[in-house]
């Protein structure tokens, strides 16, 4: 009676760690999830303590693997991520001690209190119930539909979403699975199936694959008939194929990031370095968290990095509430990157412009003032830059030598800032800046100089901007001097847009977005992108619109700025291309008046570019549509652009309100990244692919060329990708190096495969899948990461351990 009292209390302590969701409460440093898990290590503790005995053979993996984790402990910094990892480890230790001489049918009176588990994940499921911010329980997608199984996703109780949850009822259907084996008692089959089901309302599709892989591996282990096997693969596969076909294709098909993440952590792997436990998206991140508001990074990934620590407020101005910023400039950044005067940047424009400006980078961008005297140059910089054995530029200094330079006008206003005395030297370099219209506001009140902050990339974009974009203070011609074989302005290429109707045999249609730069060697921007769904396109016979949105009138300013050249559309074995050439027009294309279907008779600008689309425009540009957009097609638009789109415009749409019909679809560029746009039935645009995610890419000109690089994240709608690998084994060796994560690996992937298929026994058999699922799994997910999944595992593993320990003996 005590034994099964002290073996229920074991499984109810499990049971809680299952149910208990994460942040709804603390006491002390302990959050309520952790306490079961805490209780249950000083119950196993106890329990083994007593009669406790290492023996070197049997547990030499297990101690290995504690000794080196407290090892990575003490050497790599005190903390918590490895240490929870020693006590999940341990866990499974003690709980093999504790197992050693217990029967089967003791051990599943622990299994029986995870019945709770499956029934609360049920109650959720049939009662449509999700909690804390629709993120445990069910989780309700908002669709309309009223099928119960495609409304949402299971997510459990874990807090770690569906993919977890994926892992915990596979982990439990397989689990009930062996104790029904090892009892013959009739529920556990019962409930296995019901955890089955669970796990089929996940929609994990790392879950799925890992149980399939498994399954098949069970099958090749237990038939030794290969027609039998044939026959059960062939069945498993049919299903699969059932699943994808009828099943719910846009949680299964939909595109993800699996390969991205997967890309990222494998070029920060170190041998025998790691960024620390815990540290992965602080460390691996960095680079891009320049270009995120502080406050959004703390509250949406706990990342505490203030405006000080970041360099842009002044650190005598920490505890204030003036609003610091870094300025940027689009356009001015382009004619920077186009003439070389800064350094080529492949991250995104706005974490480009928070880097800091060297001493090289100011003399580039002094080569576009008439400055003659080289002599008086060098110096002046000697002069003003007082850290001379630093290589960065201040603000300050900078002002200082614009004003010694004079390289603008020499007459000057004396102006006020907060931060440095009206009398001084100072007051009149910044006094010069702000008279010639190059003054950078540092903070939303203009009043500051913060003259000893490091001058940033940004800044000097505003002032180019200011130069030669808004307020025209010097010609073309001064940029010719430093590039003269490079066009002001002038982004030269081809976009691509692809639709598939199918992904080859999927039920799902890609949309792939191209660039190049000579029309022959196509360079895929980001990922292709899936809905999981085939797509249908309203059939609408108006015109196709080039460079606007709804026959000229686009709608928020989307005009396109800049030229086309030619246009080819490849749909259904059909093949035009449309020179955009002076002699084609009212034949081959159409000019219209805004908003309207009369023919445009005034000025048109035709050059080596094609023909000049205007922002704001005077007209509209279209050809016929003697397309069948359902069908597979390609769109090629060769074009030249001022500067690559940081606010939306359109390329080509087929949008048209002057034939009755609804709108169908558009393609714009905003903030570099290409997106398609589709109507539903009444004409609304809901439907898009293209984000300003990871998977994105974004454009960017390269040597005057239009060219695309992946993209960091800027959006904080997509701070969600700023995450791990996904993918356990890969996160760890970043963490940890690759070295430790062998060794942290190496003894735990032994005890899962130490006699695999021993004796051909059934039910060790059934825990060794069980066990090889969770590995497999953990390819596609952090599962070693997620408390649960992890402790279930370890216990799990040392439970295959004590019952492999106890047939040696019975052997022996």
């Amino acid at each position: 009676m005590y034994k099964n009292t002290s073996l229920r209390l074991i499984g109810s302590l499990l049971s809680l760690s299952l149910i208990i969701p994460p942040s709804i409460g603390k006491i002390a440093i302990l959050e309520f999830s952790d306490i079961p898990i805490i209780l249950l290590f000083i119950y196993l503790l106890f329990l083994s303590f007593k009669n406790f005995e290492i023996k070197k053979k049997e547990d030499f993996a297990w101690i290995f693997t504690i000794f080196c984790l407290i090892l990575f402990f003490i050497f790599d910094g005190f903390n918590t991520t490895t240490l929870r990892f020693v006590l999940y480890v341990t866990l499974g230790f003690l709980f093999k001690k504790v197992l050693n001489k217990l029967s089967d049918s003791e051990i599943s009176v622990i299994f029986d209190s995870l019945i709770i588990v499956s029934i609360f994940s049920i109650a959720a499921f049939l009662t449509q119930q999700s909690f804390l911010g629709n993120s445990i329980g069910w989780i309700t997608n908002y669709s309309d539909t009223t099928n119960i199984f495609l409304s949402g996703r299971l997510s459990g109780f874990q807090g770690s979403g569906p993919n977890v949850a994926g892992t915990i009822f596979g982990l439990l259907s397989i689990l009930f699975f062996y104790t029904y084996k090892t009892t013959d008692k009739k529920y556990y089959f019962s409930f296995a199936f019901i955890n089955l089901f669970l796990f089929l309302l996940t929609f994990s599709r790392g879950s799925y694959l890992a149980f399939i892989f498994v399954s098949i591996v069970f099958i090749f282990l237990k038939i030794n008939s290969t027609k039998i096997q044939i026959f059960y693969v062939s069945g498993l596969a049919a299903i699969v194929m059932s699943l994808l076909y009828f099943g719910p294709s846009s949680y299964i098909l939909k595109e993800n990031d699996r390969s991205l993440l997967a890309n990222i952590a494998i070029s920060n792997i170190e041998v025998f370095d790691g960024v620390g436990g815990g540290e992965y998206i602080n460390k691996i991140y960095e680079p891009y968290l320049l270009s995120i508001n502080p406050e959004i990074l703390e509250e949406n990934l706990n990342i505490k990095l203030n405006k000080v620590e970041l360099g842009i407020t002044p650190e005598e101005y920490r505890d204030t509430d003036i609003d610091f910023f870094i300025g940027t400039s689009g356009g001015g950044f382009e004619i920077l990157q186009q003439y070389f005067i800064t350094k080529p940047c492949s991250d995104d424009r706005d974490t480009c412009q928070y880097f800091r400006v060297d001493a090289d980078t100011v003399l580039n961008f002094l080569q576009i003032f008439d400055i003659s005297n080289n002599i008086k140059l060098e110096t002046v910089l000697n002069n003003c830059r007082a850290n001379n054995d630093q290589n960065l530029v201040t603000r300050g200094e900078f002002a200082c030598i614009a004003y010694e330079l004079r390289i603008l006008s020499s007459d000057f206003q004396i102006f006020s800032f907060e931060d440095i005395d009206k009398e001084s030297l100072h007051n009149s370099y910044f006094s010069y800046l702000y008279s010639n219209n190059i003054f950078v506001e540092c903070e939303v009140n203009k009043v500051y100089s913060c003259k000893d902050r490091p001058l940033a990339i940004g800044e000097l974009a505003v002032i180019t901007e200011s130069l030669f974009i808004r307020n025209t203070v010097l010609p073309e011609e001064n940029l010719y001097k430093i590039c003269n074989e490079c066009e002001f302005r002038n982004i030269k290429g081809f976009i691509k847009i692809a639709y598939d109707k199918y992904d080859y045999l999927l039920p799902r249609s890609k949309i792939s977005f191209y660039t190049s730069g000579d029309g022959v060697s196509w360079d895929l921007v980001g990922f292709p992108h899936y809905t999981g769904e085939i797509i249908e396109f309203n059939k609408n016979d108006g015109v196709i619109e080039i460079g606007g949105f709804v026959d000229g009138q686009s709608f928020g300013n989307t005009w396109l700025d800049g030229s086309v050249k030619s246009l080819e559309i490849i749909n259904d074995d059909k093949i035009k291309k449309i020179n955009f050439e002076k002699n084609g027009l009212n034949n081959e294309y159409s000019l219209y008046e805004v908003n309207s279907l009369r023919k445009y008779k005034g000025n048109v600008i035709f050059d080596d570019n094609g023909i000049q689309l205007l922002r704001p425009n005077k007209y509209w540009l279209a050809i016929d549509n003697e397309f069948n957009f359902n069908e597979d097609f390609e769109i090629i638009l060769e074009v030249s652009l001022p500067e690559i789109p940081w606010e939306t415009q359109t390329l080509i749409s087929n949008t048209s309100a002057f034939t009755d019909d609804v709108q169908s679809w558009k393609v714009d560029i905003d903030d570099g990244r290409l997106f398609l746009s589709w109507t539903n039935s009444d004409g609304e645009y809901v439907n898009q692919v293209g984000d300003m995610s990871l998977r994105s890419g974004v454009l960017v000109q390269k040597n005057g060329k239009l060219d695309n690089d992946q993209a960091p994240i800027v959006s904080s709608a997509f701070l969600s990708q700023l995450t791990t690998a996904h993918n356990g084994y890969l996160t760890f060796f970043v963490e940890y190096g690759l070295l430790k994560g062998l060794i942290f690996f190496t003894p735990l992937i032994y005890l899962v495969f130490k006699k695999f298929n021993y004796k051909k026994n059934d039910s060790l058999i059934i825990l060794n899948i069980c066990l090889l699922y969770f590995l497999i799994h953990n390819i596609t997910n952090d599962l070693i990461y997620s408390p649960d999944a992890m402790i279930l595992f370890t216990l799990l593993l040392g439970l295959k351990d004590s019952k492999i320990n106890q047939e040696d003996l019975e052997k022996l």
